[in-house]
């Protein structure tokens, strides 16, 4: 059956009564009313049945609007003919020496004095009538103190023993006549008030287990007459732990700590009695709690799943209604999240939340709601309450909510600490609430928005989108090979995420340059493969020519020297990708570029315009970003990852040539020209200012964009040979970037309406300028400018300096999708020719996809070399004799080596077999357990 229903947020923010149209829980109320309908006719049938247990149970959890629906529910039968309404009970709420039968017996006493109290001048109820009722309820009176809680026995304070026997045998007559006494006096009060039955409600009995266990014993013991219609509400776990609770304690602490000592046979003994105290509660719950009566009280998005036709809408100010599902979409709009399927995940969230957490969330994004209202637009503002509604779970989670709330520069690193705490970071890097756990899902929601939030508060805020790839999407798609600390492919000398990224400074606010510098250091040590270039994390160049003792005219260094035409720019732009790696193997270091650099380096720059600059005047602002890109192009050394097992098998041929490497610093006075300098200064300024015309961004598409940029990049490495340059690869490799930008924003916000060829770039630009091309097609202007994102990166002034100005048929793209301006400063800065004279670590070998051979053809990609290692094992096994890899004699491992070079020269074989041979045995013996 269709129903409509209207959620008044100015009425919802606490429990109330609701009008009708206004009540969410219609189908829950209907229910209950049928059971009490059928209560009441049971009165008729069996009035004197005194043994029923039929309590109603409202089941929801905290929030899901139990406290309301008792409200409505009295509301209803305030004024029924045939029920005597009595005040919701919270036991909470009853002081410590209260207890709730008596609170029971107070309210009904209280009911039928104020109909003694009406009656006085009509005379409808005789002297009779009052003087039994006060006698049924002073018959209450001798068995009370025999429950629980309320009385003790202070019988052994007299000597009399006579006494002590009288008062002993008629205080347990009167507990055993309890029961009895307490029906008649509900019987008699309801034929005073001429009702049929009291409607009894008991709120949020679960809270206190101290006295929510006394209402439930109460229920069971006394609660059982045919005119008594009890109410219980609260959440189905809690009652468990309840009476699990008190179930373990009857037990007492002596029978359990004997039962359960190994040292006398009863190892296993508590599982026997976490058994019992199972079937015991479940028992207990079913008796006490009917399945046939129990209530629970859906979610909206349950009620939409359960009867689609159910409109449910909502109403603030203007009284105009508006769908929730319009309001939802409306407010993931604010955030970015754009695409149906994926504001379908978080819709179903919001919509499954508890009724509480809703109203909040809606109030929390008032704004919005008014300006549907209106059919007006709402301004975008940093919303960071948001975080208020979920600060429980958050809490739960161990998040530093505070810095959360107040410190954006944190909050990536605070994300990744919860993400690798909850072992999630693979499957809810992108922050989106999909996992079976209900407090993780509203906590990286609450961190998604928040985020998101801090992402698009207008002209600042978009340096998390470089701090959000590197911090947190990097990490994630290195798992593979840097896995968790409690992950079984990991041995006490791998190196875990944990501790990657602690080694390197994620959960700091370091410079981001400087935190990739050691990031890719780190992945040097882990990989550190002899051959192969690795060019998805970073390219190996030769080294620097400073302190050579002959002129090296392909290094770094020299091809961008004032004495071979470079201007200062383009020295600070051939330097900001590179860094250098330093291993204790014969204190070696690697020269290396790499595109993960540069990212880093647009973020710090964005990050130091608004955080340092910010507010400030042009010139201010310029002199800030001079000083910033003056210090991050400095060619800065970070330490490898260190595991004595992968020492030795780093380049051996390089390691003269690597060394003894002076870092420069940039000089002023060796140039005389900085007019390009300034000029690009100026473009830098300008495309800071430009991304207050970013439309809203997601996390999860950032999420989307670097996972595909990141197996683009290895599609890449794979593709290389002697005779790629350098030049080109940073060229393919930033296409790759801004080919993974377009194609995953025009998915969020065109729902690839241009048909996008969503195939990863290689060694070629085509893909990219054939994507450009289909976007900057007539019909799709309009539709075009929801692609702000890409807008923005694509015209980033450093980035496009890298890319090749001699494909003319790129630069008439880039002029056609942007500007003509944008497309000329690809010229205007490019360092690319010059990048090309730079010579690549092993250029001369084609050696670079980082391939090695085993056996039969087969082969695998080198990651690290344990996973070379572990592989190799497999291979091995079955096949030859482990005692061919066991360290033993000289001569016999002379002899050995010999065979193993004859049986496996493609592994083996060749320049330093005996060191590799060598360190496989070294690898076997420490761990045994892969070739036993």
């Amino acid at each position: 059956m269709s129903r409509d229903i209207t959620i008044n947020l100015s009425k919802s923010e606490n429990a109330n009564y609701f009008e009708a149209g206004e009540i969410l829980h219609v189908a829950e109320l209907d229910k209950v009313q049928r059971d009490i309908a059928t209560f009441l006719k049971d009165i008729e049938v069996k009035p004197s049945e005194k043994y029923l247990h039929r309590a109603i149970t409202i089941l929801g959890s905290r929030g899901s609007g139990k406290t309301s629906f008792l409200l409505n529910l009295i509301n209803y039968y305030k004024n029924n003919p045939d029920i005597s309404v009595l005040e919701i009970i919270d036991p909470t709420l009853i002081e410590e020496k209260g207890h709730v039968f008596l609170n029971i017996i107070s309210e009904i006493s209280e009911t039928v004095t104020e109909k003694f109290a009406s009656d006085v001048t009509r005379n409808v109820i005789d002297d009779k009538t009052r003087e039994d009722w006060d006698k049924k309820l002073m018959n209450l009176a001798g068995g009370i103190p025999s429950i629980d809680g309320i009385g003790k026995n202070d019988h052994d304070k007299w000597m009399d023993a006579e006494f002590v026997l009288e008062t002993g045998l008629a205080a347990v007559s009167a507990a055993r006549r309890l029961q009895k006494n307490f029906i008649e006096f509900i019987e008699l009060s309801l034929k005073i008030l001429d009702k049929k039955a009291f409607l009894i409600t008991f709120d949020d009995i679960d809270v206190d287990s101290s006295k929510g266990w006394a209402v439930l014993e109460c229920v069971r013991k006394y609660f059982t007459s045919v005119r008594l219609i009890i109410i219980l509400s609260g959440d189905m776990n809690l009652y468990s732990t309840v009476i699990r609770q008190q179930k373990w304690a009857n037990f007492g602490k002596e029978i359990i700590k004997y039962e359960s000592l190994e040292d006398r046979g009863y190892k296993g003994s508590i599982d026997k009695f976490n058994k019992m105290v199972t079937d015991l509660a479940s028992q207990y719950m079913l008796k006490i709690m009917p399945p046939q009566y129990r209530v629970n009280l859906t979610t909206i998005y349950e009620k939409k799943r359960i009867d689609s036709s159910t409109e449910i809408s909502i109403v603030l100010s203007q009284r105009k209604k508006i769908s929730i599902e319009n309001v939802y979409k409306t407010i993931l709009l604010r955030f970015g999240i754009t695409n149906p399927t994926q504001a379908e995940v978080f819709r179903t969230f919001l919509l499954s939340l508890p009724l509480r957490s809703q109203i909040q969330f809606l109030k929390t994004n008032e704004s919005i709601i008014k300006a549907l209202e209106k059919n007006d637009k709402f301004i975008s503002e940093n919303n960071t309450d948001i975080i208020d509604i979920f600060i429980s779970e958050l809490h739960e989670k161990n998040v530093d909510t505070y810095t959360v709330k107040y410190s954006s520069k944190y909050i990536n690193s605070i994300i990744l600490n919860l993400l690798l705490s909850t072992k999630s970071l693979n499957d809810v890097y992108q922050l989106q609430p999909i996992t079976t756990d209900s407090t993780l899902n509203s906590s990286v929601f609450a961190l998604n928005l928040i985020l998101s939030s801090a992402l698009n508060k207008g002209n600042s805020g978009k340096y998390l989108v470089f701090d959000y790839m590197l911090k947190i999407a990097f990490p994630r798609n290195i798992l593979n090979f840097i896995p968790y600390s409690s992950s079984s492919t990991i041995d006490n000398a791998g190196l875990s995420i944990e501790n990657f990224s602690l080694n390197t400074g994620i959960f700091a606010d370091r410079v981001l340059r400087d935190m990739m510098g050691d990031m890719q250091s780190q992945i040097f040590g882990v990989i550190n493969a002899a051959t192969g270039q690795n060019s998805n994390f970073y390219i190996k160049l030769l080294g620097l020519k400073e302190r050579a003792r002959r002129p090296l005219n392909d290094r770094l260094d020299t091809v961008f020297s004032v004495q071979n035409g470079s201007t200062f720019l383009d020295r600070a732009l051939g330097y900001i990708p590179s860094f250098i790696i330093t291993h204790s193997y014969r204190q070696g270091t690697q020269v290396c570029y790499s595109i993960y650099s540069l990212l880093a380096t647009v973020g710090e720059l964005l990050k130091r315009d608004e955080l340092v600059a910010g507010g400030q005047n042009v010139d201010t602002r310029k002199k800030e970003l001079e000083s910033a890109l003056l210090n991050l192009s400095q060619i800065r050394a970070y330490s490898a990852y260190n595991s004595d097992s992968r020492e030795s098998s780093l380049q051996e041929n390089n390691e003269t040539e690597n060394e003894d490497i002076t870092i420069e610093e940039n000089n002023f006075d060796e140039y005389d020209n900085f007019n390009t300098w300034n000029t690009f200064l100026d473009s830098m300024l300008e495309w800071f200012s430009s991304q207050n015309n970013c439309q809203p961004i997601s996390v999860h598409v950032l999420g989307k964009i670097f996972t595909r940029f990141y197996y683009a990049l290895q599609n890449i490495d794979k593709s290389i040979n002697k005779k790629t340059k350098l030049g080109d690869l940073i060229n393919y490799q930033i296409i790759a970037f801004f080919n993974a930008v377009i194609i995953e924003d025009t998915l969020e916000q065109l729902q690839n309406s241009p048909k996008l060829n969503l195939d990863n770039t290689n060694l070629s630009n085509r893909n990219f300028i054939n994507n450009l091309k289909k976007l900057s097609q007539t019909r799709l202007i309009e539709e075009r400018k929801k692609l702000t994102l890409s807008d923005w990166i694509l015209s980033c002034p450093l980035l496009i300096s890298y890319l090749n100005p001699n494909d003319q048929k790129l630069k008439d793209s880039l002029s056609r999708y942007l500007s003509s301006e944008i497309a000329n400063n690809i010229t205007k800065y490019s360092v690319y020719n010059m990048l090309n004279k730079v010579s690549l670590l092993n250029s001369n070998n084609d050696t670079s996809s980082g391939i090695r051979r085993i056996t039969n053809h087969s082969t695998i990609k080198i990651y690290n070399d344990k996973t070379y290692y572990h592989d190799l094992v497999n291979q091995l096994k079955g096949k030859y004799s482990r005692e061919l890899f066991q360290n033993s004699d000289k001569a016999t491992t002379t002899l050995n080596n010999q065979i193993i070079r004859e049986k496996l020269p493609k592994i083996f074989g060749g320049k330093n077999s005996s060191t590799k041979i060598r360190e496989f045995r070294n690898f076997l013996e420490k761990n045994p357990h892969l070739w036993p």
